[in-house]
């Protein structure tokens, strides 16, 4: 399987997870079906650039960040997102918040490693 097609199909998954849809739901107002969404989020799927249109608005995502996570406007919107997060929280909070974040950071540099 390739390991591309895998990351975009990771980001589509975590993005309609945010969203609070199932497959079933985002398929439904895509105008697709569950088992493309399926295939599509498993790395099984290509997909086209009118399917990562529709994905893109639906989910509320830059079809930069789908494609590529790294290129600036994705880190950007990452940093906005944080920056949100943050906001309303109390000194405690953030502090509690930087440990998890470092910690998962090691965590995932770990993983990739062994793999």
């Amino acid at each position: 399987m390739d390991s591309f097609l895998q990351e975009v199909g990771g980001r589509v998954k975590e993005a309609r997870v945010r969203k609070h849809l199932s497959q079933a739901q985002l398929a439904e107002m895509l105008g697709l079906s569950s088992r493309y969404i399926s295939n599509l989020e498993t790395g099984k799927q290509n997909m086209s650039i009118t399917a990562l249109a529709k994905i893109s608005d639906v989910l509320e995502v830059s079809a930069d960040w789908i494609l590529r996570n790294n290129t600036q406007d994705a880190l950007e919107i990452t940093a906005d997102e944080l920056r949100e997060l943050l906001a309303d929280c109390t000194p405690a909070e953030r502090m509690g918040i930087m440990r998890v974040a470092q910690e998962t950071k090691k965590a995932l540099k770990s993983k990739k490693h062994e793999s």
